[in-house]
C-alpha cells in the first residue's frame, strides 16, 4: 500500500495550482453527492398515529338531486363518531346524526345529507369527521365526493 501512496503524492507534486483547485471541487462535488443521496436513502421511523383506516365506500346522489348518501368504511379497530361537519357550503346538511355511534370493525356505515337551499345538491363540498378511538383519542378526517377520497386522518391535541 506505501508505493501507491507514495507515487499519489508523486503525481499531486507536479500539478498545477488551477489543476489542485479543479481536483479539489470535483472531489468535494463528488462528496456532497454522495452525503446528499445517503441521507436521502434513510428510511423515516413509522409511528402509529391511531386509526386512519376509515375510508370512503362511495358517494350517491338521489334522483332528484336533494338527498345522498356517503358510505364510509372502517378497516381498523372500533370508533365512535363525535360530530359530522360539512365544510365549504351552507347549502348541505346531515340527517341522520350519528353522534355518540361506534363504527365496529370492517363495517360500512351510511351518512345521510340533504340540501337545505332550493338547488341541487353538487359533490363539490368536504364532510369533516371527528371521532375517538378506543384510548380516547379524537381524530379529525376530511372526506371528499367529488374526488371520491379522503385525507388521512389528523389527531386533535388538546389545547
Amino acid at each position: 500500500m506505501m508505493p501507491y501512496w507514495k507515487e499519489l503524492m508523486d503525481r499531486i507534486n507536479t500539478l498545477s495550482p488551477v489543476e489542485l483547485v479543479v481536483l479539489a471541487l470535483v472531489f468535494l462535488l463528488l462528496a456532497s453527492l454522495l452525503m446528499a443521496w445517503r441521507l436521502g436513502n434513510k428510511r423515516k421511523p413509522t409511528i402509529h398515529q391511531g386509526p386512519l383506516h376509515i375510508s370512503m365506500h362511495s358517494f350517491q346522489v338521489a334522483p332528484l338531486g336533494r338527498d345522498a348518501i356517503m358510505r364510509i368504511h372502517n378497516h381498523g379497530e372500533p370508533v365512535t363518531l363525535v360530530a359530522a361537519n360539512i365544510k365549504r357550503t351552507k347549502e348541505l346538511g346531515v340527517v341522520n346524526v350519528l353522534s355518540g355511534h361506534e363504527f365496529l370493525s370492517g363495517k360500512t356505515y351510511g351518512i345521510m345529507l340533504q340540501a337545505l337551499g332550493k338547488d341541487r345538491m353538487l359533490p363539490d363540498f368536504e364532510l369533516e369527521l371527528t371521532y375517538m378511538d378506543q384510548h380516547r383519542q379524537v381524530f379529525r378526517q376530511s372526506f371528499f365526493p367529488e374526488l371520491k377520497g379522503a385525507k388521512k386522518a389528523r389527531r386533535v391535541r388538546k389545547s
